[in-house]
């Protein structure tokens, strides 16, 4: 008996500035696709979407919305979403990535020591070093040994856990129709 085939394919939102007109604003997506492939079959061949990546992704527009603070309600883009410039090469991809590329196994990060950090303090300390900048080189950009922090200024230390998850998953797998 075969394990099922398992793909989670993460998708993040990255600014990328605003349009030649400056009314809307333009993002990059970073596409993280984690494939589980069979321990018998360690092929990409077994992955349909990926077959032709670039018309998978043409296929596909995206929604979503944003919000500045936690109280206000989310705002979404008005358009769909859809792979600009350069536009996605099938030719390409599949001179790179054919039936045959081997798949390496994501590996179980059971038991491994995780770390972490506040979100809270790395965002104050980072708007805090950003801030020091802007004050004291408003005309040119520091020297970088200026900005490196004292041990005093660093944010609280990481905050150390095993997992003892089998699998770290995104919360919500992406879904693609198939053809």
């Amino acid at each position: 008996m075969s394990m099922p085939l398992e793909q989670h394919i993460s998708w993040t939102v990255l600014p990328a500035g605003l349009s030649e007109d400056g009314t809307r604003a333009r993002v990059s997506v970073f596409v993280t696709p984690r494939l589980y492939p069979s321990p018998t079959d360690l092929k990409l061949r077994a992955f349909t979407d990926f077959h032709d990546w670039p018309g998978t992704v043409m296929g596909i527009t995206f929604a979503f919305a944003t919000t500045s603070d936690r109280e206000s309600p989310p705002v979404p883009f008005t358009d769909p979403l859809r792979p600009q410039v350069p536009e996605p090469n099938t030719i390409l991809w599949q001179s790179l990535f054919d039936g045959d590329t081997l798949l390496q196994p994501y590996p179980d990060p059971s038991g491994q020591d995780l770390t972490s950090y506040s979100a809270k303090d790395v965002r104050s300390y980072t708007k805090g070093v950003y801030a020091k900048a802007a004050r004291e080189h408003a005309e040119e950009p520091p020297p970088a040994r200026e900005m490196l922090p004292s041990q005093q200024e660093l944010p609280r230390g990481p905050r150390r856990s095993t997992t003892r998850t089998a699998r770290t998953t995104s919360p919500v797998p992406a879904r693609f129709p198939r053809s």
